[in-house]
């Protein structure tokens, strides 16, 4: 692995995109009416220190008792009020809370070692923060370039990866043992966003599209494995990893004019037969 001054061999041998989903969809389950659905949790809130500015679409992933949460961007509303916490912009700040620390503030961190963006996709792998992709509002738009933050009492650094197959940002992201997987995403190109292909229309069935990367063995790149046979999307933020299965749960699709539209169905991965 190298610095991210320094130049490596684009490595991603991804196969081209071949379905291998089963011919037939199984059924949806009915949907259960929301006043019979048991409450099986209980949560209490209590106010946490402030972030040194405002912002969405930052990447955010617990780092052993480190939450650190990595680019974004800021829609602006700076003034007098409270200069300096609303500017707007793309960020390449990355930013770290110590939860081991009840008196703790947020602190920076080395930042994001490429241009300013939202909507990366990543997740951590035995103690680093691994993340790819995004987009903002300059060429190309939405990226494929992959970045790993290694942090050690709250000092970081961060190296390059093997960079996606293609631009990709809004992905669900997976970590499994050794292994990241990557389940749709959508490209931009400051007109609309796509999800059905990316903005070329060459790379089919983007959001449907499931690619694994394992992080032990970086120079083997990214595979293609089994697409999600429902709906192609973006966003799936209600996803997690349960019992070595990946649980895909609703996100959203772009529609051929542009607007997004909301995503029901639902989906379970098994890794190892590589099946929905």
């Amino acid at each position: 692995m190298t610095d991210h001054s320094g130049k490596r061999p684009e490595v991603f041998r991804c196969n081209v995109f071949s379905s291998k989903a089963k011919s037939s969809v199984p059924a949806s389950p009915q949907p259960q009416p929301h006043d019979t659905v048991p409450q099986m949790l209980e949560f209490a809130w209590s106010k946490g220190p402030a972030q040194p500015q405002g912002l969405q679409d930052g990447n955010i992933h617990l780092m052993d008792k480190w939450l650190v949460n990595v680019g974004g961007f800021g829609g602006g509303l700076d003034d007098n009020w409270k200069s300096g916490v609303y500017p707007r912009g793309f960020l390449n700040k990355t930013w770290g809370l110590n939860l081991a620390d009840e008196a703790a503030s947020w602190i920076s961190l080395p930042p994001f070692p490429a241009v300013g963006r939202q909507a990366l996709q990543g997740t951590v792998v035995n103690g680093k923060y691994y993340v790819w992709g995004g987009f903002n509002y300059t060429a190309p738009y939405t990226y494929s370039d992959g970045y790993c933050l290694s942090l050690e009492d709250g000092k970081g650094v961060w190296e390059a990866l093997p960079p996606l197959p293609y631009p990709l940002a809004f992905a669900g992201a997976y970590a499994l043992k050794s292994r990241i997987y990557l389940l749709g995403g959508t490209d931009y190109d400051r007109k609309r966003f796509y999800t059905r292909t990316d903005r070329t229309g060459s790379v089919k069935h983007l959001g449907s599209r499931l690619i694994m990367l394992d992080t032990n063995d970086l120079d083997s790149g990214w595979n293609e494995l089994s697409p999600c046979p429902g709906s192609p999307r973006c966003l799936p933020t209600s996803s997690t990893v349960i019992a070595g299965k990946i649980y895909a749960i609703g996100g959203i699709t772009a529609s051929n004019s542009g607007p997004f539209l909301n995503v029901v169905d639902s989906w379970c991965y098994e890794p190892v037969s590589d099946s929905w």
